[in-house]
């Protein structure tokens, strides 16, 4: 017999990696993803969400896109990024001095701030790392502190 019921939603099997986004009354709550089916979304039973949407991508992209979405959203549920992004506090130092267009500002700065936010830095190979995540924190402070100069 052929399926005849009205009101139902189709969900295809895909076997194709995706990323996944639960949404509850219009804001991303949540970002994941899964490498083989749809199923990996519906067993999240401690989210609260009314909608999901998903986003076919190939499988080497899974975990940039992951952490793109994250940033982009920064969802509730999620806490970390999967640490394809992070960035080193030369680069750190370089990116604010070019988003803020300020000259005097240096590695104590830098470091200064860092401890005023209590942000915990990784260190590989010698080299000190913080998240996208604690980049924009830093940003946000910086521009906060300009914009009340400013005023």
């Amino acid at each position: 017999m052929k399926f005849e019921e009205q009101n139902v939603i189709k969900i295809p099997n895909y076997k194709n990696s995706l990323i996944y986004f639960f949404v509850k009354e219009n804001e991303v709550v949540y970002v994941g993803q899964t490498r083989n089916n749809i199923g990996r979304p519906l067993s999240h039973k401690d989210k609260d969400y009314d909608t999901i949407y998903i986003k076919y991508c190939e499988v080497d992209e899974l975990d940039s896109l992951e952490d793109k979405y994250i940033i982009k959203y920064r969802p509730k549920y999620n806490k970390e990024c999967n640490g394809t992004i992070r960035y080193g506090l030369r680069k750190v130092k370089q990116k604010i001095i070019k988003e803020l267009k300020i000259r005097n500002f240096n590695f104590d700065d830098l470091k200064q701030i860092i401890n005023q936010l209590n942000i915990k830095t990784v260190v590989l190979n010698g080299i000190e790392f913080i998240s996208i995540f604690e980049y924009y924190d830093i940003l946000n402070y910086m521009k906060g502190k300009q914009k009340n100069v400013n005023n």
